[in-house]
């Protein structure tokens, strides 16, 4: 059974015998990485680069059964998806003549960060290096040491300080912010002034809303430690 994988491909920059910078596709449609990545199209020109930006199984177009299909998701794993990214560099370098000859550099963040680095592990012959960003590689239960459920959380408000290249009054603020807001929203008078202030489109009602609105507000500076924005 087979079914057809979604890749972008960029081909200006590459010259003969160049590498490709191959994308590890995550959770979500190709072409949202392709647009966000920069650090491959940073580098593409000066290493004469070819980028594949590869899809995930299940994501975007590359699905392998029609919607509805019972117990299809039991296809969707790592392990596969892997093997799919596999078959993708084994398909570029046996029929394009121009990456016969090149080198695989990966790139990946977070859950395509993770892939890549299981996919060097994994298939060594196929990839020469990998670039793992954000990777929570450590992040299952049972590990040793273990997990710690904090540490997302702490590697984001290091970026926020001034051992990160910002200020420490950011990483202060908004520490008292969180707090201040949960308060302020545990009263309707609080919440009323939370949707004054934030402009928001709906009325916040309850204290649910009041945490939505904390997430929301820290979803930016998470994205930004990621390097989820060009």
């Amino acid at each position: 059974y087979t079914f057809k994988q979604r890749y972008f491909s960029y081909d200006k920059f590459h010259k003969p015998g160049g590498p490709i910078f191959f994308y590890f596709g995550n959770e979500d449609f190709v072409d949202l990485y392709v647009n966000h990545t920069g650090l491959m199209w940073e580098n593409a020109e000066e290493f004469g680069a070819a980028l594949i930006f590869a899809e995930h199984r299940f994501y975007g177009e590359s699905k392998p059964f029609p919607q509805g299909t019972d117990k299809c998701l039991n296809w969707l794993t790592t392990e596969q998806a892997m093997a799919d990214f596999a078959q993708l560099i084994d398909h570029l370098r046996t029929t394009e003549d121009r990456y016969s000859r090149s080198a695989v550099i990966g790139f990946g963040g977070s859950y395509g960060g993770m892939i890549g680095a299981w996919f060097r592990i994994k298939y060594p012959n196929a990839v020469d290096g990998v670039i793992a960003a954000s990777a929570p590689i450590w992040s299952f239960t049972g590990l040793e040491p273990p997990y710690n459920p904090q540490a997302f959380s702490e590697g984001v408000t290091h970026d926020l300080s001034s051992a990160a290249g910002a200020s420490d009054n950011c990483k202060k603020n908004l520490h008292s912010a969180y707090p201040a807001m949960e308060s302020t929203g545990r009263t309707k008078e609080g919440r009323a002034l939370l949707s004054s202030a934030f402009k928001t489109c709906h009325a916040l009602e309850t204290e649910a809303d009041v945490r939505a609105l904390i997430s929301w507000a820290q979803g930016p500076f998470a994205n930004m430690a990621m390097g989820n924005y060009p």
